[in-house]
């Protein structure tokens, strides 16, 4: 990053955001230090806990993969996630008895207000397993 005080840094980073969107957000009052530090903070954020996830995602695959193994299951762990109407179901089972679907939901929170998020990716998760087909159990 150019720049070698933070001053300079913040000014070299303001001037590539403008130059970038400078003609959809002409406006000075959208240039100020805070909103944009935000948004950089939210993104770096959101990055984070996708990265947890992923690997919360493979220790799952992992797990059912040992225990399965262990137990001489004929069961096949998905490696992709599969998608359905928009949903995502991280980890899919096969037998020869059918598919199991697996979403794996993951939330860190420093307050309450994600517990109602979570209980809705789970409720459209089903909804749309049952929409596919698929026979679903809470």
């Amino acid at each position: 990053m150019t720049g070698n005080t933070v001053i300079a840094k913040r000014a070299a980073i303001l001037n590539v955001v403008r130059a970038y969107v400078g003609e959809i957000f002409p406006q000075p009052a959208k240039w100020d230090w805070n909103a944009i530090s935000e948004v950089v903070i939210d993104r770096l954020e959101g990055s984070r806990r996708a990265i947890k996830g992923t690997l919360f995602e493979a220790i799952v695959r992992r797990s059912l993969n040992s225990i399965f193994a262990a137990a001489g299951a004929k069961l096949t762990v998905s490696e992709v996630e599969i998608r359905l109407e928009g949903e995502t179901f991280d980890v899919s089972v096969v037998g020869t008895s059918g598919q199991i679907l697996i979403p794996v939901k993951t939330r860190e929170t420093m307050g309450g207000g994600h517990a109602l998020l979570f209980t809705r990716d789970i409720h459209k998760s089903i909804a749309a397993a049952q929409s596919a087909g698929f026979d679903c159990y809470q």
